[in-house]
């Protein structure tokens, strides 16, 4: 995306990528996507990226401070998308240190005050429907907190207003945004779609063989 595109957008993607993979084994970012998918012999970080920067929307991708870009993504990719990495210091304490992180960057970046929504997609779920995230963004505001749900049960990405940024920026540990979604549940609008994506995340090979089944 254009500079002078991402000044008028007033929503962002925060991909979160900057977990340990305890579970999978090894790291599961650099994990190939089965065969058979559209995205075959493709990581599983860059599927997801892949859907990200279809959307045309501005994005920041959260890696750990240690993570080499070159190796995750190529060359070409660190050179080309080097100002949209965010380094998430405290990763080591889960996904909420991570998202704190992430938050307190976005709230204290003034060439980003425009934005007025972002939306968390976890590394991990390259299989979420661009339309899905096409539909959280048409419900987003400032003030509310749009989440997706598929057969009655809610998944991923999550659309946080910049309303509930500094509460976001102050997770310190823990499993992520959990408890700011419950302290406002009045402010919560849950979009229903047609996407079993929202609820396929990857945490073990055998979930990833099974991703697109």
């Amino acid at each position: 995306m254009s500079d002078a595109r991402e000044t008028q957008a007033t929503a962002l993607i925060l991909v979160m990528a900057a977990g340990q993979s305890r579970r999978f084994g090894s790291d599961k970012r650099l994990a190939r996507l089965p065969r058979g998918s559209d995205s075959s012999d493709t990581s599983l970080l860059a599927a997801t990226l892949a859907r990200v920067m279809s959307l045309e929307m501005p994005w920041r991708l959260v890696l750990r401070e240690d993570d080499d870009v070159k190796a995750l993504l190529g060359e070409r990719f660190a050179r080309t998308h080097g100002s949209s990495i965010w380094r998430a210091p405290h990763a080591a304490l889960g996904l909420g240190a991570s998202l704190g992180d992430a938050f307190r960057q976005l709230a204290e970046n003034d060439s980003l005050e425009h934005i007025q929504s972002a939306t968390v997609w976890l590394a991990d779920m390259p299989a979420v429907a661009v339309t899905t995230v096409q539909t959280l963004r048409a419900h987003a505001s400032e003030e509310c907190i749009v989440r997706p749900v598929f057969e009655g049960a809610p998944g991923h990405p999550v659309v946080f207003g910049r309303r509930f940024w500094p509460e976001l920026a102050m997770l310190e540990c823990g499993d992520g945004a959990r408890e700011v979604i419950a302290c406002h549940r009045d402010c919560l609008h849950e979009v229903a779609v047609c996407d079993a994506g929202i609820h396929r995340d990857v945490d073990t090979p055998a979930m990833l063989a099974g991703l697109y089944e």
